[in-house]
């Protein structure tokens, strides 16, 4: 995928209370490119039957005695009913009769506030816009206890663009209600039409608890058995079943979904019911697999097509004849990722247009000789080339863990997957040993990005399948190394800091982010990166090689703060060195804990920053290392004077388990809190006069750590 948020980056923006999780996929993908430039919705179709309508513009007894239950969940807010239903129609909308194939998306959501906490449920979020797509009915309201209403019109919504091209567009419509107040109940719902049949997947995403839950989606078939599967979670044991040709999904009571800081993706705590069509000859689950197989593996033999381009590129690479497999592999790997440009990128980094050069087809001869080629293209002509080394290559079919969670063999579909990397299988004395790997991501041979990792995958090779487990890398390969200088000016008020930011392993991801932002968000984004929470002015904020997509992670501050000057007549003068080239420990919230701690990866952050001392005075007796280790990472840290009297400090946090159970909780935080007190130690610097060195004696308080 182009781009992940890194830790602690949000997935979701402010208006994650009211988002409407209901995404999809269009079930025939050549169809839709057919009907979008043929339907225009009209009336009549909004007005069927099956679709949601409005509720009461009165609240109900039952809904003026409802009082907050902080026991239930519900201490701010409850959502009183939640309906979605997806139709599959198919309507005659043309003279010449053309045959169009919509969807009916109507959805309805009421809800009662007993707090200012749950204004925010009057952030409404109609997630289907854009081309194809037609907002045909639409209603937002509030209704007081004393009866009165008050309305957002269809008008006074707008489109925010999320994805889109020259030619293409898709978003959402948004609108506030303003003045939601406790007590009021509040109601939206719209109808939508979508020019082509979609497959939807109900997530069953609560910011607040659900007393009546349904979700309806009614296909039509010819020649395939619709069917279903599921992945629930959080105890969520809702009815599922057919009804009149409809699949409905329905539960009550429903707990809102916990969200604590560094909780496990949604798709590990969210419930979510996934849809998908099947031929019935395939319906049963290692006959379907068996025959994704048998495509993969007709789509490979006929990319790889081009003996005579893999044998000139080995050449090229002047393997060692002495060399064993592994080593072989490892330096082809090496080759393949300096001189195939990958075009998902190259736009992206110099803006310059490259999507005018001609196609590269899809074919190992034509990659390696234009030397271009999407990471497809990447991954299939390194398969290529592992292959003629006589390594067993194959399709390794990978679930994103932050979006679906986890893979599903009974899921039939393969929109369950993100993507396809290579699986090289290997021999040990356990058995045969799949490894993933991925030229097109820029990461170590061996390695790839962490969302695919610590989740099953689907491995196709030579017409069979078989499920293989995607471990993490260990925390030493994903290190980020901050190398800083700090330094006083004008009489000891000014600081000033320069440093940078080097990233391997998982880190060289955060540049793929950056580059395919825009340059006025670029420019944003590496100044907050630089200032890292605290409050620092930022002088400088720049990505070093910005024209290299698959580099390490690189990033060059410069900042400068003001301080109390250290007067001279001091005793001793503590100064922090705490900042943001300290990575701060994370923050994993207090007890009691109700989900397990999640990383996104195990990791190693080194700190190397060297201390001026302020004018007139020298380091005094520094204080002694600290030095923690733990099950969950391990923490050092150290101080010295160099020979030219500045202070060197040696910080050191690796975090060495990427999940960490709730059982566990309360000893990660405390060795967490180690961490954040240890960091705060301040460096004592001493006047010039003081002939001891020490730190005897009253000590006022030095410059506060710029955080």
């Amino acid at each position: 995928m182009p781009g992940r948020p890194t830790q602690g980056e949000s997935l979701s923006g402010p208006w994650s209370t009211a988002r409407i999780l209901v995404r999809s996929r269009c079930a025939f993908p050549v169809l839709l490119a057919a009907v979008v430039g043929l339907l225009a919705p009209g009336a009549g179709l909004a007005d069927d039957p099956a679709m949601p309508t409005p509720g009461p513009r009165e609240q109900s007894a039952e809904e003026l005695a409802m009082t907050a239950d902080a026991d239930a969940g519900a201490e701010h807010g409850v959502i009183l009913d939640r309906t979605t239903v997806f139709w599959w129609k198919v309507a005659h909308r043309t003279a010449s009769g053309t045959i169009t194939l919509p969807t009916l998306i109507g959805h309805r959501q009421r809800a009662k506030v007993f707090s200012s906490e749950a204004r925010d449920i009057g952030n409404i979020v109609v997630p289907w816009g854009g081309d194809g797509m037609t907002l045909e009915k639409f209603w937002a309201f509030a209704v007081s206890e004393d009866g009165a209403v008050r309305e957002l019109a269809r008008d006074d919504l707008e489109y925010r663009e999320e994805v889109g091209t020259k030619s293409w567009s898709a978003g959402s419509w948004r609108g506030v209600l303003a003045g939601i107040a406790p007590g009021d109940v509040v109601e939206y719902g719209y109808v939508v039409v979508v020019a082509a049949p979609l497959l939807p997947v109900f997530e069953i995403d609560r910011n607040w608890p659900v007393r009546r839950l349904r979700y309806v989606w009614k296909p039509f078939v010819v020649a395939h058995s619709p069917a279903w599967a599921g992945w629930l979670s959080n105890g969520l044991q809702p009815e599922i079943g057919w009804n009149e040709g409809a699949l409905e999904i329905t539960a009550q009571d429903v707990p809102a979904l916990i969200d604590e800081p560094w909780s496990p993706a949604k798709g590990r705590r969210a419930s979510v019911i996934r849809t998908f069509i099947v031929n019935a000859g395939l319906a049963d689950p290692d006959r379907y697999w068996t025959s994704v197989a048998k495509a993969d593996q007709r789509a490979l033999g006929k990319f790889m097509r081009g003996d005579r381009a893999v044998e000139a590129a080995l050449e090229e690479m002047e393997l060692r004849a002495d060399a064993d497999l592994p080593e072989r592999l490892r330096t082809s790997y090496a080759w393949i990722t300096r001189a195939i440009e990958n075009t998902d990128w190259s736009g992206t980094a110099r803006g310059s247009g490259r999507d005018r050069e001609p196609k590269v087809r899809d074919s190992v001869r034509d990659v390696l000789k234009k030397r271009r080629g999407s990471s497809d293209q990447i991954r299939w002509t390194w398969a290529a080339i592992a292959r003629r080394l006589g390594a067993r290559v194959g399709k390794l079919h990978v679930v994103d863990r932050t979006e679906v969670g986890s893979l599903n063999e009974a899921f039939l579909s393969r929109d369950q997957f993100e993507a396809a990397l290579v699986g090289l299988e290997i021999d040990t004395e356990d058995g045969p040993r799949t490894i993933a790997v991925d030229p097109a991501s820029g990461l170590p041979f061996g390695d790839v990005p962490w969302w695919y990792q610590d989740t099953e995958a689907l491995l196709t090779l030579d017409g069979s399948w078989r499920k293989v487990r995607l471990g993490t890398s260990p925390p030493a390969r994903n290190t980020l190394l901050t190398s800083a200088s700090v330094w006083f000016e004008d009489g000891n008020e000014l600081v000033r800091s320069e440093w940078t930011e080097q990233g391997e392993g998982q880190f060289r991801l955060r540049r793929r982010t950056v580059l395919r932002m825009e340059p006025e968000d670029r420019t944003e984004d590496l100044r907050r990166r630089c200032r890292a929470g605290t409050n620092l002015d930022i002088l400088d904020a720049r990505l070093v090689d910005p024209g290299v997509v698959l580099a390490p992670w690189h990033l060059a501050c410069e900042a400068e703060w003001f301080v109390d000057p250290a007067e001279p007549d001091l005793v001793v003068y503590r100064f922090s060195p705490d900042g943001p080239w300290f990575p701060e420990a994370p923050d994993v919230g207090r007890p009691p804990r109700r989900t397990p701690v999640a990383f996104p990866f195990p990791e190693r952050r080194v700190s190397r920053v060297v201390v001026s001392p302020p004018a007139g005075f020298r380091a005094g007796t520094l204080p002694k290392p600290v030095s923690v280790r733990a099950r969950y990472g391990r923490y050092q840290l150290a101080m010295q004077v160099e020979d030219d009297g500045r202070v060197l400090v040696r910080r050191m946090l690796e975090l060495s388990r990427r999940e960490i159970p709730v059982e566990e909780f309360d000893d990660l935080r405390e060795f967490l809190s180690i961490v954040r007190e240890a960091d705060r130690t301040a460096i004592p610097f001493v006047p010039l006069a003081d002939p001891s060195g020490d730190a005897a004696g009253p000590a006022p308080d030095g410059p506060e750590a710029p955080r």
